[in-house]
């Protein structure tokens, strides 16, 4: 029975998440049936990919990137639709108008994050403006923002691989927000389920999908003066120890020294 306590995905959000948002960029989606009944079975769905992490034995090979052209990319985003193309997109709801409308919106906000991840570089010269390819570094940042944009899903892919980061979850977190906030208490409910300790490293990877490597250095913390007292505790203890034996060692006669050394 599902907990109704439990975070609930907006409609519009998990056609999103199952989609990607590429087909709307480009209006090319015709008939939405199969992916809206997808969306539906969006919870389960996270939870087996969960699930799945938390009881493999090791990690998934990385499969290769997809290609990748920041200028087509770019080109796309920036383009505007062509009269005809919303009118297109809105067909492949069927009579389903108001999801339609649901998912417009949804669109418009992310392609407007999406914009503002875009590295654009100018140089202002004697000639004027000038614009520079991005930097490596930004270059690899938006490459992954992108790819959380154009299949969200993949995300778990980079978790199966060990190979989930930071910067992945906080795009996905922004523009999936409803979706995101369901991976923490899954998280939970599956290690509940799978009763079993896990590694470090996927406890670590697990913190990172759901945001919470803070609570876990809040904890690290505020256990150092605890572990500080522990060891001044023990040292005091071994001091002791040890002025007790060099007390006990002048104590003996020359024999019971040397039977105690033997």
């Amino acid at each position: 029975m599902a907990d109704p306590t439990a975070p609930k995905i907006d409609p519009a959000e998990a056609l999103l998440v199952v989609t990607g948002i590429e087909p709307f960029l480009r209006h090319t989606s015709r008939d939405l049936g199969s992916k809206i009944v997808a969306a539906e079975a969006l919870p389960e769905t996270i939870e087996a990919k969960i699930y799945r992490f938390i009881n493999r034995t090791d990690r998934e090979e990385p499969a290769d990137l997809p290609a990748f052209d920041f200028d087509e990319v770019v080109a796309l985003i920036d383009t505007p639709p062509e009269e005809d193309a919303i009118e297109k997109t809105l067909a492949a709801f069927g009579g389903q108008h108001e999801l339609a409308l649901q998912v417009g919106s949804q669109v418009t906000r992310i392609h407007g994050y999406i914009r503002g991840q875009i590295p654009r570089r100018m140089h202002i010269g004697i000639a004027g403006a000038e614009t520079l390819p991005p930097a490596r570094s930004e270059l690899y940042r938006f490459r992954r923002c992108w790819r959380v944009a154009e299949r969200p899903l993949s995300i778990f892919d980079q978790l199966q691989e060990f190979a989930l980061s930071r910067d992945q979850v906080a795009c996905f977190t922004e523009m999936f927000p409803t979706t995101f906030a369901t991976f923490w208490p899954t998280v939970q409910r599956c290690l509940v389920r799978t009763k079993k300790k896990i590694s470090r490293q996927k406890d670590t990877l697990l913190r990172v999908l759901g945001q919470q490597e803070a609570q876990s250095i809040l904890l690290a913390n505020a256990l150092v003066p605890v572990y500080a007292q522990e060891q001044a505790a023990e040292a005091q203890a071994n001091a002791r120890r040890a002025g007790k034996a060099g007390a006990a060692a002048s104590e003996s006669t020359p024999v019971q020294q040397l039977d105690a050394r033997s």
